[in-house]
């Protein structure tokens, strides 16, 4: 196959979606755009708190602009296995965070995401701590793309 043909295929489906009216999160007119850069952030100050901060200053950059994003997180842990012994092997923590996007104009979006993640729990402790501490981690960081990904369509509208 040519380069010219690949060229072509790659472009028709770009094409479909401009012509239904698709424009890019991050793109200058984008709903993403005015947020990027210009964003402030208040949320918990935990370990996961942190991480969720780093993840959303990721997406959306760091600044202090005329938006705020605030979120709260409620984690849940519990045991996810057992062995037939009794002993857990297995725990899940799962989170849930509830976020409000503000503007110059008062409240703009709100809303509720969440998730899990699971590690496993058998095994020296320094190994237990480690696969905790890492999972608390991917736990905030996934509710933090799941905020900013709602944010964002709730900004671009119906």
């Amino acid at each position: 196959m040519s380069w010219s043909r690949r060229g072509l295929l790659l472009a028709l489906p770009a094409a479909a979606l401009a012509g239904c009216g698709f424009t890019p999160a991050y793109a200058p007119s984008g709903p993403g755009a005015a947020l990027f850069g210009a964003t402030r952030y208040d949320v918990p100050a935990t370990p996961e708190g942190f991480w969720l901060r780093a993840r959303l200053q990721e997406r959306l950059g760091s600044g202090a602009g005329p938006y705020g994003l605030a979120v709260t997180l409620t984690l849940t842990p519990r045991d996810a296995a057992l062995s037939p012994s009794g002993q857990v092997v297995r725990r899940a923590l799962r989170g849930a965070a509830t976020w409000a996007l503000t503007g110059p104009e008062g409240e703009l979006a709100t809303g509720e995401v969440s998730t899990f993640t699971a590690w496993s729990s058998s095994g020296s402790t320094v190994a237990v701590q480690t696969a905790e501490e890492d999972a608390r981690e991917r736990l905030a960081r996934a509710l933090a793309d799941l905020v900013v990904t709602e944010a964002l369509a709730a900004l671009a509208g119906p």
